[in-house]
């Protein structure tokens, strides 16, 4: 990471002093031995190259090159005949140079000069422009000399002349916004932001669209042009620049700002697009300065210097978080893209490139977007594509593909969209019957989409009230206590698991392993834990369960939790008021979906995909989608010609599928609210391990006038409410409350609803879990397409964000990026 020296400026601003004063004592000492040669006037005599170079600065040995191809033969005597000197680059393209800068009234334009210096082919200035600000005794050096001040105070890179020509000097470029050429409107930094956004041809003097092109333009537009380039072009006031205060700017391809206070700019809320150097790794979030393993495949030609296409990267990626309601186009993004020469233009061609790869990978203009053009990308694979599946994974998939011009058919099995997500307006309130949190809001798709669509969102509280069943509060200092020996005994779990061979101990269950190490833990560190403390921890571990969706004597001790090795979403947990629903129907907006369409085979063996429905419907397409639940392919609900892979379908049957079951009680008073306030939701303590996972947490869900708890049941107890009626199980679930609010007179509810997972028929689950005997590679094995035309994605096939509806979302857009790259 490139963090600044503080005191790099009163270092560089003292060295310069020096130099300064050196190179004016030389000026006056210097020997009298001199070549002479003619203006491009042809009128006065100049001294030139002094032969004292003992005492030369870096920029004079810069001044005199020692590389072969820009070495200048001697001078000789110049008649009035004297040829035009060329570039003395070799590579150089440019027939006849003409100086850019026009620095100095003595300038050469297009006439002769001592030396020519190359910026680029097509951009050079010449040797009394060099002299007029390089030289002490220069009004040009009263200019050079503060910009190299405060280049040097916050770039890696030594600043020098040709960067200063190169920064200050060298004219803009606009592309006209009727007839797309580009026009040089020379150098004049404030005729270029008063005109980026709505230039025209006509706007320069005599000068129209149907004025020919420059032929400098079409060289820029060619990617190998950036190689004749000395100094890569630098965005100025980039969009991303106020938030990267941390980095050598010239290193993420950015000048240094001119105006230093603080800026008011916010990106938009729980955007958090770079991290600091001294950041730990977060979700969908990026480091300024350093290309991400898919960037480098993608954009090998930038490996060298990376700087060009960071700079553009961090623009885009800028610009997204400050408005994700705001699909990024390439005018959009080219009004913010500021710099000098012709490498704007290359610039421009690049910034196509850029674009593209964010998009496609779900960095950007994904979700729910007003106004989708088309993608600049023509040789994307257009077709048609079958999902099966309406939940958010084949929704997201859906969107994507559609917007990129792909004919989507989506077939579900039942009257809606939505799977998993299942809302419930019966009580009056939404209860999401499934999925209705967000799990870490910063950088999430889903908090996103749901800002988009304007979706409320509530912030979950970090407090929760622990009672147990005789309606005692638990002092906070013992909660904290016991959570910290829960904490101790999971880190003395991940220490085992570094030094055990992982393969032989594949079979044991996070039952068994927490358990030897709360033995450990106790024998050689903590006291024995009391009534009170033991019935804390099942609290703990009835938590863990309903994270996991199964009871513990099922789940992989040694991968159990393989997802936490990638970078996870942090921040608040948000409810969703309103549920998700209203996300995917806005997904799925303008797709055509066939409801109640239950898929019973599908065949990839001949050049059309074709399905067949429980009623006997067939559709074909060019390729299919499968996105739904893993207790369907495990029950083997689909058949498939020719048959899953071995290994895909074997990773299938090791995978657990999840169950947790939700309970919401309507009541006539907030009867909890005297004892826990205004908290989010409160813990129930258990008086016994086998009712650890019956009722632990209630979440207050309550909406104005309507008073709402809602519980849930996992764990072994998802036995206990498979032997229960909806009358026996709410009674038992009365009995926890009574017990809890002993104080207080506990109404019976006037209504409930409770979901039904496990007797669901298009789902028959929660949520998949790491099982006994599998691993985190089953994810990536279950995800892997086969062959060109059939695909996979739901959670199941996210192995860094299994059981989350972001997780799902995110599996949609990786295998429609599949799709619509599979032959282009």
């Amino acid at each position: 990471f490139q963090k600044k020296l503080s005191n790099k400026k009163k270092t560089v601003v003292n060295k310069l002093k020096e130099t300064a004063n050196t190179q004016s004592n030389l000026i006056k000492t210097e020997t009298k031995t001199k070549e002479t040669y003619v203006d491009s006037s042809l009128k006065t005599k100049k001294k030139v190259i002094s032969t004292s170079s003992k005492h030369q600065t870096k920029d004079k040995k810069h001044h005199n090159n020692k590389n072969s191809s820009e070495k200048i033969s001697p001078v000789k005597h110049v008649t009035n005949n004297n040829p035009l000197k060329k570039c003395p680059k070799a590579t150089c393209k440019s027939v006849r140079p003409v100086c850019f800068a026009n620095g100095s009234k003595s300038c050469s334009g297009d006439g002769y000069t001592a030396r020519w210096y190359h910026m680029s082919d097509y951009e050079h200035f010449c040797n009394n422009c060099f002299d007029h600000f390089y030289r002490t005794h220069k009004d040009g050096f009263k200019v050079y000399e503060p910009w190299k001040v405060h280049w040097s105070s916050s770039c890696r890179k030594e600043a020098n002349l040709k960067l200063f020509m190169s920064e200050e000097m060298l004219p803009f470029w606009l592309q006209c916004a009727s007839c797309d050429k580009w026009r040089n409107i020379g150098n004049d930094t404030t005729k270029m932001k008063k005109n980026i956004c709505n230039f025209s041809c006509n706007k320069i003097d005599n000068v129209t669209c149907v004025t020919e092109e420059s032929e400098y333009v079409s060289s820029a537009k060619n990617p190998d042009w950036i190689r004749s380039t000395i100094a890569l072009p630098y965005l100025k006031d980039s969009p991303a620049t106020p938030f990267l205060k941390d980095f050598y700017y010239d290193g993420i391809g950015q000048s240094p700002p001119t105006v230093t206070e603080e800026s008011s700019i916010k990106f938009a809320e729980n955007m958090v697009p770079f991290y600091s150097p001294e950041d730990s790794e977060k979700a969908r979030c990026i480091c300024a300065d350093v290309m991400t393993a898919e960037e480098r495949q993608e954009f090998f030609n930038h490996l060298k210097d990376p700087s060009m296409f960071l700079a553009l990267r961090n623009l885009v990626m800028a610009m997204w978080s400050l408005n994700p309601k705001q699909y990024l186009t390439h005018k959009l993004c080219m009004n913010s893209v500021i710099c000098r020469g012709l490498g704007r233009i290359t610039l421009s061609e690049e910034l196509k490139k850029v674009l593209d790869f964010l998009t496609i990978n779900g960095y950007i203009n994904f979700g729910i977007l007003p106004i989708v053009p088309k993608p600049f990308n023509l040789n994307y694979w257009k077709g048609s594509v079958l999902i099966i599946g309406g939940g958010i994974s084949g929704a997201g998939a859906a969107r994507q593909l559609h917007n990129a011009g792909c004919k989507v058919t989506i077939v579900e099995a039942s009257e809606r969209c939505g799977g998993r997500v299942k809302d419930d307006f019966s009580l009056g309130n939404c209860i999401g019957l499934g999925a209705q949190i967000i799990t870490g809001c910063i950088n999430n798709p889903l908090f996103i989409m749901c800002e988009q669509i304007n979706l409320p969102l509530r912030y979950l509280g970090t407090r929760c009230d622990l009672i147990d069943d005789q309606g005692t509060s638990i002092d906070p200092t013992l909660d904290q206590e016991v959570e910290f020996r829960f904490n101790l005994i999971l880190d003395s779990l991940e220490d085992w698991k570094q030094v055990i061979n992982k393969q032989k101990h594949e079979k044991i269950s996070l039952s068994e392993a927490l358990a030897e190490q709360l033995k450990e833990l106790q024998k050689n560190i903590c006291k024995e834990m009391t009534p009170i403390e033991m019935n804390l921890l099942q609290f703990h571990l009835g938590n863990l369960e309903y994270g996991c969706g199964s009871s513990l004597q099922n789940v992989s001790a040694v991968h159990w939790n393989q997802n936490e090795e990638f970078p996870q979403y942090s921040g608040a947990h948000a409810w969703a008021d309103d549920g998700f629903e209203p996300v995917i129907k806005k997904l799925v907006e303008g797709i055509k979906v066939e409801y109640n369409c239950q898929v019973v085979s599908i065949d990839t063996s001949s050049k059309k995909v074709s399905i067949e429905t429980k009623s006997g419907m067939k559709f074909t397409a060019d390729k299919v989608i499968c996105a739904i639940p893993l207790t369907i392919y495990q029950s083997r609900a689909i058949t498939f010609k020719p048959k899953l892979p071995e290994e895909k379908q074997a990773a299938i049957d090791r995978l657990g599928a999840g169950l947790i079951e939700k309970i919401a009680l309507k009541f006539t008073k907030p009867f909890w609210r005297n004892k826990i306030g205004e908290a989010d939701y409160f813990g129930h303590i258990p008086s016994s391990p086998e009712d650890r996972g019956l009722f632990s947490v209630f979440y207050d869900v309550s909406k104005g006038n309507n008073y709402i708890l809602m519980t849930v049941v996992a764990g072994e107890s998802i036995k206990i409410k498979a032997q229960l009626s909806d009358k026996e199980l709410i009674q038992k679930c009365m009995v926890v409350l009574t017990n809890i609010f002993k104080d207080e007179i506990v109404p019976q509810p006037t209504a409930y609803v409770m979901s039904s997972w496990a007797t669901d028929i298009n789902s028959k689950m929660a949520y998949s879990y790491v099982k006994v005997g599998s691993s985190g590679d089953d994810y990536d094995i279950v995800a892997k397409p086969v062959g060109n035309n059939l695909f996979f994605a739901g959670e199941v096939t996210n192995r860094q964000f299994p059981q989350t509806v972001t997780g799902a979302y995110l599996s949609g857009l990786r295998e429609a990026k599949r799709i619509l790259l599979c032959e282009s």
